[in-house]
């Protein structure tokens, strides 16, 4: 293994025990950028495409993990200048996260923020009717309302 991997690791098994610790998030952030100049490389590659799993798991076993979701970002954002349809592909993600937790607005936040990266009106549209169902199932989660007010905001001011 490599120092790069060694230091996932170990930072991977923090965030297993504290998964809103943002020095391990932070340091994780750190690997990247001081380990592989190199971003063509086909373990950086691997290694941000797992952390985008890391990312999910641990923003489920702490409620409103916006540790979790900032590191998400910043992965989705690199791993973006390369597969243009990976907008769509992490919004059906966060729409399945959504309806296992629809409470939980740090995911909401996350969605609204692809949402305003992605130049597709339609896939807007698409979001905003996804999200209309979800919260007519859960009419009690404010969060999933005040999304899709925001997100009708989003679409009419664009």
């Amino acid at each position: 293994e490599t120092d790069f991997q060694v230091e996932l690791t170990l930072s991977t098994l923090v965030l297993s025990r504290m998964p809103k610790c943002v020095e391990a998030w932070s340091h994780r952030r750190w690997c990247f950028f001081v380990y592989c100049p190199d971003r063509a490389d086909n373990l950086y590659r691997r290694c941000l495409q797992s952390d985008l799993d890391l990312c999910l798991r641990m923003a489920g076993r702490a409620f409103a993990n916006y540790y979790a979701w900032k590191h998400r970002l910043a992965v989705w954002g690199v791993l973006r200048e390369r597969q243009p349809r990976l907008d769509e592909d992490e919004i059906g993600v966060l729409l399945h996260w959504m309806q296992t937790h629809p409470t939980d607005s740090s995911g909401a936040h996350f969605l609204l923020t692809v949402i305003c990266t992605s130049a597709s009106r339609d896939l807007a549209g698409t979001v905003i009717r996804m999200v209309s169902d979800l919260a007519s199932r859960y009419p009690d989660s404010q969060t999933l309302s005040q999304t899709v007010i925001l997100l009708r905001k989003m679409l009419t001011v664009n």
